[in-house]
């Protein structure tokens, strides 16, 4: 998933025009058929009553697409931030960040030990014992 973070990115630093829709709904269906004319979908729970669940399914469907998938959570809660992570999301849009202090906040809430990969993955992401053996090569047992 961070795969089209990244290309998210490069096309922001190409100079590229990029493309959003922003979600306020809960059927995902419009979110698979927009993966193809959109290069970022803006999943607003700040301004709706979205629930984690509902976040989950529009992120489930821009598999298999360069769609990237942000976040904006209704709060800098930690716990919330790392769990809409944790579903998939490629990123988060924070509102109401006042100061620098506050950014620093948001941004340890979205940072994770390296080690952290060997206890996790993304939701809805099938790993087998194999393929989590290549990923988790070399990462620290967890005591």
């Amino acid at each position: 998933m961070m795969r089209n973070a990244n290309k998210l990115r490069e096309k922001i630093a190409s100079g590229k025009p990029c493309f959003c829709a922003t979600i306020t709904f809960s059927d995902p269906t419009v979110c698979e058929a927009l993966c193809d004319v959109v290069d970022f979908l803006w999943i607003d729970m700040e301004h709706n009553p979205l629930s984690l669940e509902a976040i989950q399914g529009h992120i489930m469907a821009t598999k298999g697409s360069d769609t990237a998938t942000l976040v904006r959570v209704r709060s800098n809660d930690p716990s919330l931030i790392k769990t809409v992570l944790d579903i998939g999301a490629d990123g988060i849009i924070a509102p109401n960040v006042h100061n620098a202090e506050e950014a620093r906040q948001v941004v340890a809430a979205c940072s994770i030990r390296p080690w952290a990969f060997a206890v996790t993955a993304p939701a809805g992401r099938a790993i087998t014992s194999a393929r989590a053996a290549r990923i988790f090569a070399g990462a620290p047992m967890i005591p």
